[in-house]
């Protein structure tokens, strides 16, 4: 009878504090606008060399934007700016394997095709407009 009389107790505050009265939850506090402004950063965009593909084969990009070129294939590839056979200059990777990459800035307007010195029909172009 004694624990009956201790459980009863312990069951009666147990309940009172599970239903006492609900607080009300915390007021939201204000998040301060960011005062940061973003500066205008360089884009960066990929292409694929794969299959004996550029992929994408042509973008017209910002000035500024750096390409960042991908050799997914088993064999070596170039990305040569011209058109084949003739180098224009501007960039040339030379020879690069599978896995590696190649990065270029393109930091004036135009067209710049490219091509593979190895393979001459994997071919692509850059358009680089004003921003």
């Amino acid at each position: 009878m004694k624990y009956i009389s201790i459980a009863m107790a312990l069951s009666a505050i147990l309940v009172s504090v599970a239903c006492g009265t609900p607080s009300a939850p915390p007021a939201p506090t204000a998040v301060p606008a960011a005062t940061i402004q973003p500066t205008a950063a360089s884009k960066t965009m990929n292409i694929d060399i794969k299959l004996f593909t550029y992929k994408p084969d042509s973008l017209q990009v910002p000035v500024g934007t750096t390409i960042i070129w991908t050799n997914q294939d088993a064999i070596e590839h170039s990305v040569t700016n011209g058109t084949p056979p003739n180098p224009a200059g501007a960039f040339d990777s030379g020879l690069f394997t599978q896995g590696k990459t190649f990065s270029f800035t393109f930091t004036t307007p135009g067209d710049y095709p490219y091509f593979c010195v190895r393979h001459n029909s994997l071919q692509g172009t850059i358009k680089v407009v004003a921003q």
